[in-house]
């Protein structure tokens, strides 16, 4: 069956930038603030332009249940290039060729550090997903995300290592860090604690919704037999897959957070609705299995998709094991959304609540200091409440 996008998006033809622009002008009316928030936007989509993901290795030093990367064959297309001339070369044409923006995942980045460092010679603007476990060095300047996958007493069962409170040492102080806490059926009554935790730390917390491999899926409904490595203990009655019920408890646990947690919680409401309402976040070809409407798909100077041996992915994005129909990836809906602003045209709400995802894209993306935000305290430009 189709998956369709939320009832909240809207259908109105606003191909037509003039109309799209107008629609936007008369939302924004003389409110200075919302002009101000709606230029962040803009300059938002001008340094994610030209986004590039690469999977820097294909090693990690965790075996995380249901793992985006490993529960699946892509990474088996590339062997990893292990040539720093090579590297070298890569960034730099990168950079000729318009890349603006460039994201490190695939494996765990920090077991290749001189490589990050080596592409800010030349890509200024960038950011790195890491388990947490091994310290980026200072000479990192890109933002760094590091995932966290439950509160200290669970985290060893989903990450199959005990290293909750190591990332929290590492990195608790560390302004270019934010947390993001990936909720999945079995650990959303630790939303709050986790929460809590992260706040008296100081630090930054957003929130991320478990989204399965086409792969996790067929283990689980055939009841597959477990492993050592991404597939330790799920099976049909006991898995990280979420039910309707589920993404409407696990919307109420983030979305409390966020009330509770003001200075530390940086994921945005209107995020939140919109990734647990409806059938999913995008329209999927039944034929295909994937999505036709997110910008986040490996294509043109949009979105391009490299893999580690430097070479550019066949595959459809930058996370190709996971099921479109089930996704819900922040980081894709962040790089993504932003571009996408005639879904939210359709009521002056549904285009403040675009506004916030845009902020939120940007407290992701770049550090606070960062000159992107203009006038505008990204501390202070979260709440966005109607005139």
């Amino acid at each position: 069956m189709q998956s369709q996008v939320p009832e909240m998006f809207g259908n109105r033809d606003l191909t037509d930038v003039r109309a799209a622009l107008k629609v936007m002008q008369g939302y924004i009316g003389k409110d200075r603030s919302l002009r101000q928030k709606y230029s962040l936007s803009k300059r938002v989509r001008q340094h994610l332009r030209g986004y590039i993901n690469i999977d820097l290795t294909n090693r990690c030093n965790l075996f995380c249940e249901g793992c985006f990367f490993f529960e699946g064959d892509d990474y088996k297309n590339a062997k990893e290039e292990m040539d720093a001339i090579k590297w070298r070369h890569f960034f730099k044409s990168r950079n000729e060729d318009g890349g603006n923006y460039i994201a490190f995942a695939g494996g765990e980045p920090a077991l290749e550090q001189k490589r990050i460092v080596m592409a800010q010679e030349f890509m200024p603007n960038g950011l790195v997903v890491s388990n947490g476990t091994i310290r980026l060095s200072n000479d990192i300047r890109y933002n760094i995300h590091i995932s966290v996958w439950g509160d200290e007493d669970h985290t060893a069962r989903f990450r199959g290592g005990d290293v909750f409170w190591k990332a929290l040492r590492n990195y608790a102080d560390d302004k270019r860090v934010r947390f993001v806490f990936t909720v999945n059926s079995q650990n959303m009554d630790q939303v709050d604690g986790v929460a809590r935790i992260i706040a008296d730390h100081g630090a930054l917390l957003s929130f991320n919704y478990y989204s399965p491999t086409e792969q996790y899926e067929r283990k689980v409904q055939g009841a597959a037999a477990n492993d050592g490595d991404y597939f330790r203990f799920s099976k049909p009655d006991d898995n990280l897959m979420f039910t309707a019920d589920d993404l409407v408890r696990a919307r109420a646990a983030i979305e409390d957070a966020i009330d509770r947690y003001p200075d530390t919680v940086i994921h945005s409401s209107a995020l939140n609705r919109i990734s647990t309402v409806g059938d999913g976040l995008y329209n999927v070809d039944p034929k295909t299995n994937i999505a036709t409407n997110c910008r986040g798909l490996n294509f043109g100077h949009a979105h391009r998709i490299f893999r580690s041996d430097l070479k550019k992915s066949d595959a459809k994005c930058c996370v190709p094991n996971v099921d479109c129909r089930y996704c819900r990836l922040y980081a894709i809906s962040l790089a993504a959304l932003p571009f996408e602003e005639e879904r939210f045209l359709v009521s002056r709400e549904m285009f403040l609540d675009w506004l916030e995802i845009c902020w939120q894209s940007a407290r992701i993306h770049f550090p606070d200091s960062h000159p992107i935000w203009g006038e505008l305290d990204p501390t202070r430009s979260k709440v966005l409440e109607p005139a």
